[in-house]
């Protein structure tokens, strides 16, 4: 039946049976009915009168604005949903990750493109990944191993230096005194201040306490995946800051002591560490507690 029809002989109450179920199914018809309704709980006049069809439909677009209606409520609402949404992954999208790992905690770590870096304790990576495909870099501190897939240049910049890599194995130890890169696989460039080192596998670049060189080294990969500490005629200063940094615990001694040395130290305890580091030397370890020990001399 048309429409207009049959609103018009609803709007007189004059429907017939069949008429009226037709009506009910109209897709406005709880509108028609709000709107009367409304019509003649506004009326001033003495009279009676019922809404015109004219009027009615006036009211009826009024009622179907989207910016009046719950539909177009509903629908902006949705809209500013959306908008948050492409907002929130705008902002993931172009945003920072940022890893770290505490004292005794390593973790893997798998970048956009599948290249890898095991992060031993306290250190700390960040990394943009929607122009990762673009730019490999991220920025470093820390001591980590990488294994990078084979692309574009690969860049770790740390506050001594940077490491630069088109795909190879490598570690990286970036402290406040010390600055250090082995390569194990492939070839790294290091640029470390005014000095740029290439550094074919086997090979380790390292700067401490002001003093830079080269050396060769031995092994396949980091002695921190396996869980050791392993040193070659390396000062007891160094020795001892790594002991600190692994156990978090403040070691006390004579800065002066002209000593050096050769060996390991597992990360199993604190008490085997020492037990590792004095017995060749002529030191010995007091432990005070969890968080100190004293370091002294054994032939003055």
């Amino acid at each position: 039946m048309n429409t207009e029809y049959l609103v018009k002989k609803w709007l007189e109450n004059n429907l017939t049976p069949a008429e009226q179920e037709a009506f009910d199914a109209l897709e406005d018809a709880a509108l028609y009915k709000e709107i009367a309704e409304e019509a003649q709980r506004f009326k001033v006049t003495d009279k009676q009168r019922v809404i015109s069809f004219d009027r009615l439909n006036q009211r009826l677009e009024t009622k179907k604005d989207p910016r009046t209606s719950w539909t177009g409520i509903i629908t902006r609402i949705a809209a500013i949903l959306v908008l948050g949404g492409l907002s929130y992954l705008a902002w993931v999208s172009f945003s920072t990750t940022t890893i770290s790992t505490v004292v005794a905690e390593n973790r893997t770590i798998t970048l956009p493109d599948e290249s890898i870096a095991h992060l031993n304790q306290n250190s700390q990576l960040s990394f943009r990944s929607y122009n990762w495909e673009e730019e490999r870099a991220l920025t470093f501190e820390g001591e980590a191993f990488f294994e990078v897939k084979k692309g574009k240049q690969f860049d770790v910049q740390t506050a001594q230096g940077t490491v630069s890599v088109l795909g190879t194995k490598f570690n990286v130890i970036a402290s406040e005194n010390t600055f250090e890169v082995t390569c194990f696989e492939g070839l790294v460039r290091v640029i470390h201040q005014k000095d740029t080192v290439q550094l074919p596998a086997g090979k380790q670049f390292k700067s401490l306490a002001g003093s830079t060189g080269t050396q060769r080294v031995a092994t396949a990969e980091p002695y921190w995946l396996k869980n050791r500490s392993v040193f070659k005629n390396a000062p007891l200063a160094e020795v001892l800051n790594a002991l600190e940094q692994q156990f978090e615990v403040k070691i006390e001694y004579d800065a002066d002591q002209d000593l050096y040395f050769t060996g390991a130290f597992t990360h199993d305890t604190l008490e085997k560490a020492l037990t590792s580091i004095t017995a060749p030397l002529p030191i010995a370890y007091t432990i005070i507690d969890s968080t100190k020990v004293i370091i002294s001399r054994t032939d003055e």
